[in-house]
């Protein structure tokens, strides 16, 4: 997440700096990125090993709070959601987005 979540800070305060390695090291399973590149929705598959450690739900507090603060949309798609939902689900966040972030 380090590598599309734009931010200046300070790396020398710690707080920054701690702030932005809880998230730097994380991933998102897919990112949907516009046609130059800025990420426009990112997708987390929750299946059957996603909680194979048990930090699953504390992992993903931190991604949800640092996409937030980053305005990138996440939408998570439970193990067991059926395909005619997943694109439902997708076109729904997608669509759901303001037009500058559509066409970038």
């Amino acid at each position: 997440m380090g590598g599309f979540i734009r931010t200046t800070y300070d790396p020398e305060d710690p707080r920054q700096k701690q702030a932005f390695s809880s998230y730097s090291g994380k991933r998102v399973d897919f990112l949907l990125i516009d046609r130059f590149g800025n990420p426009v929705l990112a997708v987390e598959y929750n299946g059957s090993g996603h909680d194979l450690s048990g930090d699953a739900d504390a992992r993903m507090a931190v991604k949800r709070l640092a996409l937030q603060k980053a305005d990138i949309p996440l939408l998570e798609i439970p193990e067991r959601m059926s395909k005619p939902d997943i694109f439902t689900a997708l076109s729904e966040k997608v669509g759901l987005l303001e037009p500058e972030k559509r066409t970038g």
